[in-house]
């Protein structure tokens, strides 16, 4: 061979040498030998970044992570495969993280939150079950009268109410959730917490004042992201013809120059005044008002010469509302001037939650009558009595004096309110008429059955009502 042929062959030998592919090799990602498969590309499995190594290996069995890619087994333990982690890998959790940190998830009916060790924790129950938009969240109620008052949480945890005490709707600062306006009814104070308790044996009274007499100023909501629990009492009532919050607005009953006032009418008509020669003579006992449920606005009890009783709706956004004590918002009894006047008519309670619960007593009496005055007599006669917290004695009338006719007693479950009398001495006054009682009303997402066995109760619940939930 001359030299000049051989030097052309070497080349040739050579060049075919460098160009040969290594099969251990994977710089480009690609393994070429059935008896090296796998492609290590980081060395995350035998320890040298690109490099093609054996596939066997236990079924299913996890090896590592690979950045955000889980390397395991497959199902015939003949190769690796790998997983892309939408939420991360990790070597702790043998594979993709289940979640990302602060993320939230509807399961099995509740919501579960990432923890930074990328998993779900165990899942907090909704009582209305988990809804995925806007994110996912315990469902809540869409309440009556104020919608959107539970689309945010309170900013305070609890209210608990430990020693009894006043909450007066006209400090705006006791209105933490808010002060919202009604269209043709008293604004409303939305007291918003967490929760809400009243323990047992303490009672929450709440009033609101108004420059104008008789009225009783904001009407209240209670409103707790969770549990509301009235254990003691609560009461919304009127005194004497101070109404209670959100009571009195509404006036029950032609006026009269010369006979006693009648009643006001709440759930049932309002008792007559007397006239000078009757009982229940004036026939001017107010009418029945329309049921809350077909009005838009929160409204309390009439008020005649005795206050309305208050306007109060109690809220538990995904909770239970629950009333083993006592809820009263009574009508307040009337006074005399110049002429009697009639008893208030009872409030109006709305219970709305998750789900509702009484066991305890509950009642929106009406308030009795005033007394006639005697001849001669201008003021300073016996006053009707408030409504009382009983379903069988009504608050009494104003008693007779001097023959001035007496007071009708206000309503009750057990009995309507009554008139008037007429006076029984020449130059008496008759007395007023008693006033009617109001109503207590619940509301449940549908298919949901309020319990409602309550001990007392005057007047009975209407028939629950239906609301969304968000």
């Amino acid at each position: 061979m001359s030299n000049r042929r051989w030097v052309v062959w070497l080349a040739t030998v050579l060049a075919s040498g460098c160009t040969e592919r290594n099969p251990r090799n994977c710089d480009d990602g690609v393994c070429t030998d059935s008896a090296f498969p796998f492609c290590d590309t980081d060395g995350s499995v035998a320890g040298t970044p690109h490099t093609c190594i054996e596939g066997a290996c236990t079924p299913l069995d996890f090896v590592s992570c690979s950045g955000n890619q889980a390397v395991s087994c497959n199902a015939d333990g003949s190769n690796y495969e790998v997983e892309s982690c939408a939420s991360g890998c990790s070597e702790a959790n043998r594979g993709c993280n289940s979640c990302t940190h602060g993320e939230s998830r509807c399961v099995a009916g509740g919501v579960s939150q990432c923890g930074s060790d990328g998993l779900l924790g165990a899942p907090q129950a909704c009582a209305l079950g988990c809804v995925d938009a806007p994110s996912p969240h315990c469902a809540y109620i869409e309440p009556r009268y104020l919608p959107d008052i539970c689309d945010v949480q309170a900013t305070q945890a609890a209210l608990t109410i430990s020693n009894s005490g006043t909450l007066d709707t006209s400090l705006d600062v006791n209105c933490n959730g808010g002060i919202i306006p009604q269209t043709g009814a008293p604004d409303i104070c939305v007291v918003h917490y967490g929760s809400i308790t009243v323990e047992s044996g303490k009672t929450l009274t709440v009033i609101g004042r108004t420059e104008m007499m008789y009225e009783g100023g904001r009407a209240v909501a209670l409103v707790a992201d969770d549990a509301l629990s009235i254990d003691g009492a609560l009461s919304l009532s009127a005194v004497g013809s101070q109404s209670g919050p959100g009571g009195g607005p509404l006036q029950s009953g032609p006026a009269s120059t010369t006979n006693a006032q009648g009643g006001c009418g709440g759930s049932t008509v309002g008792g007559p005044g007397g006239s000078a020669t009757a009982d229940g003579g004036a026939m001017n006992g107010g009418a029945a008002t329309m049921n809350p449920a077909l009005l838009t606005a929160l409204v309390g009890g009439a008020n005649k010469a005795g206050g309305g009783g208050g306007a109060g709706t109690l809220i538990s956004c995904h909770g239970k509302v629950s009333v083993s004590g006592i809820i009263t918002s009574a009508g307040g009894g009337g006074w005399f001037f110049v002429l009697a006047g009639g008893g208030g008519a009872g409030g109006n309670v709305v219970l709305q939650g998750a789900q509702v619960s009484v066991t305890g007593e509950v009642y929106a009496n009406g308030g009795g009558g005033a007394a006639g005055a005697a001849a001669g007599q201008t003021a300073g006669i016996m006053s009707g009595a408030d409504g009382t917290s009983s379903d069988l004695s009504p608050a009494l009338g104003g008693t007779s004096q001097g023959g001035g006719g007496r007071g009708g007693d206000g309503g009750t479950k057990s009995g309507m309110p009554r008139a008037g009398s007429a006076p029984t001495a020449a130059g008496g006054k008759p007395g007023g008429g008693g006033g009617s009682m109001g109503f207590f009303q619940t509301y449940t997402p549908m298919g949901v059955v309020p319990i409602l066995t309550p001990s007392h109760s005057s007047p009975d619940f209407g028939p629950n009502e239906t609301i969304r939930t968000r």
